[in-house]
């Protein structure tokens, strides 16, 4: 009877590891999944801060153009 009671006993044990690490995974995938919802609203903030950095470059390019055809209506 002994032998079925450590028996018991080492499962027992086994279990109880296997719930311990089952709730760290479980703590991991929930800290992972903030990583991607953080690393996601960052990547919107690059493309929206890349699509203004486009339009301004547009506006000076468009105001550099003016000021060039100012320049040269001057001169003429």
């Amino acid at each position: 009877m002994k032998h079925y009671e450590d028996i018991f006993a080492a499962i027992e044990k086994r279990v109880r590891t296997l719930m311990a690490q089952n709730r760290d995974l479980r703590n991991r995938i929930k800290e992972l999944e903030q990583e991607i919802v953080e690393v996601r609203r960052k990547a919107k903030l690059v493309e929206h801060l890349h699509g203004e950095k486009l339009h301004v470059k547009e506006k000076i390019a468009g105001l550099l153009q003016s000021l060039e055809n100012t320049k040269g209506k001057d001169k003429g």
